[in-house]
């Protein structure tokens, strides 16, 4: 009877044990995905920043050096152009925040 009533402690506490390992494990995967999910994240925004912030960035500072070699008298044309890149910018930093806030949801 002893030994029969121990066997089943042990057998109750081994099951205990495996299903805690279980959903240790569960856990473990849920925070490596989204571990994995922010790196994607992460990369993606280097991405942008490195590629599509450039060009409207090299823009601007194109036209801010126009604007100074020409002793800041300057043509409607370019304020308008300065204003369509700063624009463009703008566009391209929400559209960082926007995927960076769904790539790192789990």
């Amino acid at each position: 009877m002893i030994f029969l009533g121990g066997g089943l402690l042990g057998l109750i506490f081994c099951v205990i044990l495996i299903l805690q390992y279980l959903l240790i494990r569960r856990n473990n995967q849920l925070i490596k995905l989204s571990s994995e999910k922010k790196d994607i994240a992460l990369k993606n925004i280097a991405f942008i920043q490195a590629h599509e912030l450039r060009k409207p960035l090299a823009s601007i500072m194109g036209l801010i050096n126009v604007i100074k070699a020409i002793d800041y008298k300057f043509e409607e044309e370019c304020i308008l152009h300065l204003e369509k890149a700063g624009r463009e910018l703008d566009e391209k930093i929400h559209s960082i925040l926007t995927h960076a806030e769904t790539d790192s949801q789990p």
